[in-house]
């Protein structure tokens, strides 16, 4: 586990480093897109107990979020170890597979699903999560919810326990509604990212339909909750 974190600590000051080159060749949106593919977030069950802790020092403040742009991913990228990863997001159908953080500060949504309310837990009520939309690469962070129907399951899990919920409703609404994140009487999960355009907000709700331990998951599922 040390020597990836190491590795991916050189990968990352590495890229950075060398950004204003890659400009020259690439442009920023490409760019931006390579530094969220390149980017790792290990978990464990150690590493989610540890950092449940810290529900309290993230930040909630969804209005404040900065769109992405290769300046703050490059910040971001710096500053990976603040990441408090507490489980992980994993739709099979549409590719999408990112750590779940606390909070939705930037460098939390650069790379990962943040939650949305500090109380919130996995299988219980409302479980909101928030991401980043990038519409010149729909196929990283959030960008990937574009192409969801009714019917798919999305998974979170803590690392410990898999909790599968299944897709009932897709909307696209103002960015001022705010009661998709208001409790539930039955587990659900919403996920909420920006509309192509940005003056809105794509919503996914599910509801959950089963729950198991990670070690009783398919083993396609496995390997997905464990891929970094």
């Amino acid at each position: 586990m040390i020597k990836a974190r190491v590795k991916q600590a050189v990968l990352t000051i590495f890229l950075v480093l060398i950004a204003g080159f890659l400009a020259l060749y690439l442009g920023q949106d490409q760019l931006s897109s390579l530094l969220v593919r390149h980017h790792q977030v290990t978990l464990s069950p150690k590493t989610v107990r540890h950092n449940q802790a810290k529900t309290k020092q993230a930040s909630y403040q969804f209005d404040q979020v900065q769109p992405l742009s290769l300046a703050n991913l490059s910040q971001a990228a710096l500053a990976q170890h603040q990441i408090a990863a507490v489980g992980k997001l994993v739709i099979p159908e549409v590719g999408v597979n990112l750590p779940i953080a606390l909070g939705v500060g930037n460098d939390v949504l650069a790379f990962a699903a943040g939650t949305l309310n500090p109380v919130q837990a996995m299988g219980k009520s409302n479980y909101a999560l928030a991401g980043h939309h990038m519409a010149q690469d729909e196929t990283v962070l959030f960008g990937p919810l574009v192409k969801t129907s009714l019917g798919m399951v999305a998974y979170v899990t803590d690392m410990t326990t898999v909790y599968a919920y299944q897709i009932y409703a897709r909307r696209y609404v103002s960015a001022t509604s705010v009661e998709v994140l208001e409790a539930t009487t039955q587990p659900e999960l919403t996920l909420v990212t920006c509309d192509d355009d940005g003056t809105g907000r794509l919503i996914i709700q599910a509801r959950l339909v089963q729950k198991m331990r990670v070690t009783k998951a398919p083993n396609a599922l496995q390997k997905l909750i464990a891929k970094e």
